[in-house]
């Protein structure tokens, strides 16, 4: 598997499936906040494209494809990070 130029390693671990403790909670997904469950926890909207959006213009305008493809990696890579880091915690 290739990711813009970054190296993934596999590692196999065993780990104890922790129950639910609380059973089931909804989702609400807006525009202030990216969600908001019903227990009241909220991921903030975080601006991962608006962050990188000047250095990806530029990269676009030099036609450094490589660049784009390792900044949008790296767009992806916050956001799936963030919303891993809040479904963890929950």
């Amino acid at each position: 598997m290739y990711v813009a130029s970054c190296f993934t390693i596999v590692v196999h671990v065993d780990v104890d499936i922790r129950p639910a403790a609380g059973g089931q909670i909804g989702i609400d997904l807006g525009l202030k906040t990216t969600a908001t469950c019903s227990n009241g926890d909220t991921l903030a909207r975080q601006d991962c494209y608006r962050n990188s959006e000047a250095k990806l213009g530029l990269a676009q305008r030099a036609r450094d494809k490589k660049r784009v493809k390792a900044i949008h990696a790296k767009i992806k890579n916050t956001r799936k990070d963030a919303i891993h880091k809040f479904t963890q915690n929950s």
